[in-house]
């Protein structure tokens, strides 16, 4: 197994911004890269993880998953050109109506020239809806139209499949999890919280949010086999269909 460790923004906010708590500082995350690297870890990917849940591939001892949400510019100035020094791959959930477009806070969002510069780099490419809506609050051909229209989209740019996909604010139900299997994605990354996942999980895929201010020595918590037992409880009283 491999944790999947979730980046939002990459840089510094002005606290004022109401996305500051989702924003990791820089030479924080070149720490963290720093340590995992150190540490002995291998980055792989999630077709890597998916293959392991399979049992269709064994994983090095030390794995881990990187996953940047929303496609702001910031992943790409600031997060990609650490990734390449270290040698680290990752995937970039973007949200295909904000490309080369804006945030809702006002921050630039990727453009179309900036992706094909991950994915020629090694990058992954993953669709966050083409709205970033709440996908279980919709109606079925609306929710349906967002994980479609995004892959399409995303495709296009591409020029190959999106296989990934990740729901905008963890929102899914049973519906929407078939509907992404329908449509081709080979899997599905939720807001559960855990560092462990299991093969029935696929379209719901448990992740560890990395937040700012986090010492290197609670981040390696992230990683750790008490992280989990710690969760367990939690994710048993809020997703306990889920696990």
């Amino acid at each position: 197994m491999a944790p999947i460790l979730t980046y939002h923004r990459v840089g510094d906010l002005p606290q004022s911004s109401p996305l500051a708590k989702l924003a990791v500082p820089a030479p924080q995350f070149e720490a963290q890269l720093r340590w995992l690297s150190r540490k002995g870890f291998h980055f792989v990917s999630l077709d890597d993880l998916r293959a392991s849940l399979l049992g269709e591939k064994t994983l090095p001892r030390r794995s881990v998953a990187l996953a940047f949400d929303d496609g702001l510019a910031d992943n790409f100035e600031e997060a990609f050109p650490l990734l390449k020094a270290f040698g680290a791959s990752g995937t970039f959930f973007i949200v295909a109506g904000r490309i080369g477009g804006t945030a809702p806070d006002g921050a630039r969002c990727m453009g179309a020239e900036e992706l094909r510069q991950l994915d020629a780099a090694g990058m992954a490419i993953g669709s966050h809806a083409m709205t970033h809506p709440h996908l279980a609050h919709l109606p079925r051909e609306e929710a349906r139209r967002e994980l479609a229209d995004s892959k399409a989209a995303l495709e296009s740019i591409l020029g190959k499949p999106v296989r990934w996909l990740c729901y905008p604010f963890g929102s899914f139900n049973r519906e929407v999890a078939a509907m992404a299997k329908e449509l081709g994605y080979a899997g599905a990354c939720s807001v559960m919280r855990d560092n462990r996942q299991s093969a029935r999980q696929m379209y719901w895929l448990p992740r560890v949010m990395v937040m700012p201010g986090v010492s290197l020595l609670r981040f390696a918590h992230y990683l750790s086999p008490l992280y989990h037992f710690v969760h367990t409880p939690k994710n048993r009283r809020r997703w306990k269909e889920w696990l």
